[in-house]
């Protein structure tokens, strides 16, 4: 596995279980932003499982080494598309630049994990 994957991949699992809390801890920044883009209710629970599992995934692939990087693969376009959704989100509620920019930078990242 070349170094830069593993390098995005531990910035991956720690971003993924640390916003993961937040979601699961009900951060009102988070339920706002959520009813912001009509999301359900709860449904930042829904996304702290997905950062969740993802992150699991991506640990998975780091401990099973170079054999197992198709995890790692699998999973970062995973996490792609979940920050392309939620750019096009940030868009559509119109928020500002700065409060699109995490995921933006969030989504370059899991692309070049996943080609890389």
């Amino acid at each position: 596995m070349h170094p830069l994957s593993v390098i995005l991949s531990i910035f991956f699992i720690i971003v993924c279980f640390a916003t993961s809390a937040m979601d699961f801890q009900h951060n009102p920044r988070i339920v706002e932003t959520m009813k912001r883009f009509h999301m359900p209710t709860n449904f930042e629970l829904v996304a702290g499982v997905v950062k969740v599992l993802a992150a699991l995934a991506l640990l998975a692939g780091l401990v099973r080494g170079h054999s197992h990087g198709s995890i790692v693969i699998t999973t970062s376009i995973c996490l792609t598309l979940y920050f392309f959704i939620a750019v096009v989100f940030h868009v559509r509620a119109k928020d500002k630049f700065l409060d699109i920019a995490p995921a933006f930078v969030l989504f370059l990242l899991a692309f070049i994990l996943a080609v890389g």
